[in-house]
C-alpha cells in the first residue's frame, strides 16, 4: 500500500479519536499498522498471526473492537466469503466491484465502468456518493462445473 493511503488512514483514526475525546493507544496504532501491511483480503485469525509474528500480543476483544472501529471509519471493509469473514483495506480505494464465490471463496475484481457510473449517479436524497465497494455473491464457473460433474456422476451411479 502506498504511503499516502497509510497516512490518510492514520489521519482518519487520529481525527476520530481526538474528536470524540478518546485516547490513542499503542494497541490501536499497532493493529492499524498491521492492517495496513496486510496484502489483499485477510481474516481476523491471519491478522492476529501477523501481530504475533511481530511479537505484539493483543486481547481478542481489543482486536474485534478495533476492527469494528476501522470499519465504521471506512478504513477497512468486511465481507463474507466461502471460508468466513474477510477484511480488506479500503481507504485507498476508488470504486470496486467484486464477485465472490460462496463455495470456494474466490474473489475477482470486475472492471465495469457502466456499473460504477450507475451507482454513483443514483440519487439518494441529499447524499452525494464519491466512491463505493460492491460485492456480488454467487458460484464461480469452476465450482459450478465441478458441482455439475459431481451431480452427473451421482446420477450415473444410481442407474
Amino acid at each position: 500500500m502506498e504511503q499516502r493511503a497509510k497516512e490518510k488512514a492514520r489521519h482518519i483514526l487520529e481525527n476520530h479519536l481526538s474528536g470524540n475525546k478518546l485516547h490513542r493507544s499503542r494497541e490501536r496504532d499497532h493493529i492499524l499498522d498491521a492492517v495496513l501491511e496486510m496484502k489483499g483480503p485477510f481474516s481476523l485469525g491471519e491478522l492476529n498471526e501477523a501481530l504475533k509474528n511481530d511479537n505484539f500480543r493483543v486481547a481478542r476483544a481489543t482486536l474485534y473492537n478495533t476492527m469494528s472501529l476501522l470499519q465504521q471509519l471506512c478504513i477497512v471493509v468486511k465481507y463474507l466469503s466461502g471460508d468466513g469473514a474477510k477484511y480488506e483495506v479500503c481507504v485507498d480505494s476508488a470504486n470496486h466491484l467484486y464477485r465472490i464465490c460462496t463455495v470456494c471463496g474466490k474473489k475477482t475484481e470486475v472492471r465495469k465502468t457502466d456499473v460504477a457510473e450507475a451507482v454513483l449517479k443514483s440519487k439518494s436524497g441529499r447524499f452525494l456518493g464519491d466512491h463505493f465497494t460492491l460485492y456480488v455473491y454467487g458460484i464461480c464457473g469452476a465450482c459450478r462445473m465441478r458441482m455439475s460433474k459431481e451431480e452427473t456422476q451421482k446420477q450415473n451411479s444410481i442407474k
